[in-house]
């Protein structure tokens, strides 16, 4: 056996509460190197008096769990078992592990011959300890967010009405232009609201908008005043309105939260740059000196320059100079951040928070973040802005999911083409995927935010190399996964553009039934939200072609049963689905999804 690649760890995604009497343990080994691991678990009091009255360890109260191969990528297994026999809330426990040739004992200290395990079996400190499950300490999150579908709308593009702010020097509504930060089209809070009967049609339960407070920028990330609507948008009451307005079609709120840092016209920044040290607001930021050292707006507002940037005295935000870092610890930034999370769901009733840059903010800022705006609503729904695996952040005292660009890069570098970090044949992709299901607890994923694409990265249809045949590939592994699904606003009509021009404006005269991407999407939404096995947790991948870069996903849930056929090639190809007789031809490009038998949804060219 290769016992270096052993691996447990109590208290974290190998050992954890899932509910208030039930435990999740898990166990990594060299791939294909073990035949069987089994738990071995145990009240640590179960003691009973011998006859000779003292007290001894009564072993008939051990049980023995097999645990079954949750997931493998290239180099382990990943084994898996559910322990719900623990009435007195507290556990230890091993595990034995058997192939061929071998039985051990696997303990937090010990690991020997299964043969010499009755003699250290009665000593606690050989087995692994979750001490108690403490109901405090298990991960929780609002209901609703598990069956529910986002619509991430960046309001500048989406749509200008003619009842929002009237704006001088707007640029054309243009769908065509390539476009950038610098350009205003005006879109506002009202034109929001006369879409949400199209948002609603769509099949949608939830809208999260980038940032709407006010700001002198487009993108609005570098925030003046966190308590004020942004005046191009609207005010504070059109907001009222539109949160109520989506409240009555069942859909949800949720606003982005720029809580790393603020904008340089922000009052507390304002006065220390005009005080110095002397600024009761001085310790709010991070700065070297009594004063900052740069103030010319000119260049604190110019394109970053790395001399600059290395000239500073104070912390910023990436590159940018005019986005001064807040330091959370300082109690009046930490009181008055807190203040703004409760203050838009106390007043406006918003069901949620999308928190910017944040895994730079410190975890105490957001467990007391968290405490507050769950006081103001229980329900509420927090997620951070988190690029890497986020497991510090989602063990249950500070976010209730992230924004998941690990699966996203799971999906697009198997399916995309252009801007990818790396190109996924199928088998690759197996792995990458059966990786991030165990990267995190099962309570966990299914209150994960996934997309596909946002207003930080390429376009789905420009990540596939505006090849429609692979964008409808990409939507059905993402609404096939656990988790909460979002597409990014023009997506379903097939926007186009990397980053900045990836912001561009919303067309909603393209809508119509023969618009390929809005019919499948539609229809796409409409199967999740009826069927609970396409977001159901366990899928098996019951076999992949590496020649034809192909795959058979399977999932359960209850009496139903979901198969997705996948090619990903260039080629069509014959296929043979399970036990059945007949072969299938699918397209290249293309799909076959079945459900207890009866095909509802296949190629759409």
């Amino acid at each position: 056996m290769n016992i270096q690649a052993f691996y447990h760890e109590p208290k974290s995604k190998y050992a954890y509460s899932y509910n208030e009497k039930t435990l999740h343990i898990r166990f990594k080994s060299a791939k294909n190197d073990l035949s069987q691991v089994e738990v071995i678990a145990f009240d640590p009091y179960s003691y009973v008096p011998n006859d000779k009255g003292e007290w001894t360890f009564d072993s008939s109260k051990r049980y023995f769990i097999e645990m079954a191969k949750e997931h493998s990528d290239e180099l382990y297994d990943y084994w898996f078992c559910e322990i719900d026999q623990i009435n007195t809330l507290r556990i230890r426990y091993a595990f034995t592990l058997k192939n061929k040739e071998t039985q051990l004992f696997y303990g937090p200290y010990l690991t020997c011959n299964i043969d010499e395990y009755h003699e250290i079996s009665e000593i606690g400190s050989h087995y692994f300890n979750f001490p108690y499950i403490n109901i405090e300490d298990v991960y929780r999150a609002p209901e609703w967010v598990e069956s529910s579908i986002w619509y991430q709308i960046y309001p500048e593009r989406f749509n200008r009405s003619e009842d929002g702010p009237k704006l001088n020097n707007l640029m054309k509504w243009d769908t065509e232009k390539v476009v950038d930060n610098s350009m205003v089209f005006g879109g506002n809070l009202h034109g929001i609201i006369e879409k949400l009967d199209y948002i609603q049609k769509l099949g949608v339960t939830g809208i999260y908008f980038t940032p709407i407070f006010e700001s002198p920028s487009t993108h609005k990330y570098d925030t003046t005043d966190y308590f004020k609507i942004d005046p191009s948008f609207g005010d504070n009451e059109t907001l009222g309105m539109l949160v109520e307005e989506a409240h009555q079609r069942g859909i949800k709120v949720m606003l982005d939260g720029v809580f790393n840092h603020c904008g340089y016209y922000h009052p507390f920044w304002q006065d220390v740059l005009e005080k110095g040290i002397d600024s009761e607001y001085y310790d709010c930021f991070y700065i070297n000196g009594d004063e900052v050292n740069i103030k010319d707006e000119e260049e604190v507002f110019s394109e970053p320059c790395i001399d600059v940037i290395n000239g500073l005295n104070y912390r910023i935000f990436g590159t940018a100079p005019y986005m001064p870092k807040w330091n959370t610890a300082n109690q009046i930034a930490r009181e008055h951040l807190i203040s703004v999370g409760t203050y838009w769901i106390d007043k406006y009733d918003i069901d949620g928070w999308r928190l910017d840059v944040s895994n730079e903010v410190s975890h105490d800022f957001w467990r007391e973040f968290r405490k507050a705006v769950k006081k103001s609503k229980p329900d509420a729904y927090i997620i951070g802005e988190n690029w890497d695996n986020s497991y510090p952040w989602v063990a249950g005292d500070q976010f209730d999911g992230v924004m998941n660009y690990e699966l996203l890069n799971v999906i697009l570098n198997f399916i995309g083409v252009q801007d990818i970090r790396e190109k996924y044949g199928v088998e690759k992709f197996s792995y990458q995927l059966g990786k991030y299901m165990v990267n995190y607890p099962k309570n966990i994923i299914p209150y994960m935010f996934n997309m596909v694409d946002s207003h930080d990265t390429a376009r789905v249809l420009t990540v596939c190399g505006k090849d429609k045949r692979k964008a409808l590939l990409v939507y059905l592994l993402q609404f096939i996964m656990p988790g909460s699904p979002s597409l990014l606003y023009g997506s379903e009509v097939g926007l186009e553009g990397n980053f900045e021009s990836a912001r561009g404006c919303m067309v909603f005269d393209e809508l119509t039934g023969e618009n390929v991407l809005y019919k499948f999407l539609k229809e796409l939404i409409t199967f999740r939200n009826k069927h609970v096995v396409f977001r159901s947790m366990d899928y098996s991948i019951e076999w992949i072609d590496q020649d034809k870069n192909s795959l058979l996903i399977k999932k359960t849930e209850g009496n139903d049963e979901l198969l997705i056929l996948i090619n990903n090639s260039h080629e069509k190809h014959l296929y043979s689905l399970n036990d059945r007789d007949e072969l299938v031809e699918i397209e290249s490009f293309s799909f076959l999804v079945l459900l207890n038998g009866n095909t509802i949804l296949k190629n759409y060219y």
